[in-house]
């Protein structure tokens, strides 16, 4: 389903119990910088319908920062949980239907201008077929776009970086062939040892879009976790 909401380009499908949302819209994030993104959300059609984050088991999957594990993602929190509650409410009215080609290639041929494309939003980007995410990525200047999955012992290194907590999974990552993105909460980096501090200034970039590196670069400008591609290294953020 596509369709145009308040200067919003929107596609929207069902597939094996998780809905879809591909966003077209100006960023209004400070974080991610002043331009055009498309960004992805996938809700599972229980969430939907009870309108309920805590259902996640189909849109989160295992993700240790999950409702289900005691949370932690910033996705709770303020006003991106308000946003995915309003999201499931528009969305709990609608009759959506499963994959259209026709209607998606509707939703492309709208995207004029697109600086980043963010993938799972809210949900395990992987959720998302492999052809839809390579045709936006397609739109992107420079291909630019950001994914970070929590599936990545199950493969998937051709697309997104593997999302760890510890530097012991961020080095199993690696081994497997993946750039990942390694988030910890502060007291956990303070009571790291020198050894453990030397590995990261070696092996991980300082996110340049977080607060400890004082902002000095947006996600649209920075293009750090774009999946495997350009970087060797990769990147570590204090959890928010």
């Amino acid at each position: 389903m596509y369709r145009q909401l308040n200067n919003v380009n929107e596609f929207i499908f069902t597939e094996c119990d998780i809905v879809h949302v591909l966003q077209h819209k100006a960023s209004q994030n400070n974080k991610i910088g002043q331009g055009f993104i498309i960004q992805t959300t996938h809700l599972g059609i229980e969430q939907i319908e009870k309108i309920d984050l805590t259902l996640d088991s189909a849109s989160c999957l295992d993700c240790p920062l999950s409702h289900r594990a005691n949370g932690g993602c910033y996705t709770h929190k303020g006003n991106q949980r308000n946003g995915l509650y309003s999201m499931m409410k528009s969305k709990n009215k609608l009759n959506i239907p499963t994959f259209d080609q026709s209607q998606f290639d509707l939703f492309l041929k709208a995207v004029k201008k697109v600086d980043l494309v963010r993938f799972g939003t809210y949900g395990e980007p992987v959720l998302l077929p492999e052809n839809i995410g390579d045709a936006l990525i397609s739109k992107a200047v420079d291909k630019k776009y950001t994914a970070y999955t929590h599936q990545w012992r199950k493969g998937n290194s051709n697309f997104a970086m593997a999302s760890v907590h510890s530097i012991k999974q961020a080095k199993e990552a690696i081994k497997m062939g993946y750039r990942c993105f390694l988030s910890m909460p502060k007291k956990k980096y303070e009571s790291l040892d020198a050894v453990d501090l030397l590995w990261i200034k070696r092996n991980l970039i300082g996110c340049p879009a977080a607060k400890e590196s004082k902002y000095d670069k947006t996600c649209i400008e920075c293009g750090l976790c774009n999946g495997i591609n350009g970087m060797k290294n990769g990147v570590f953020i204090l959890m928010h």
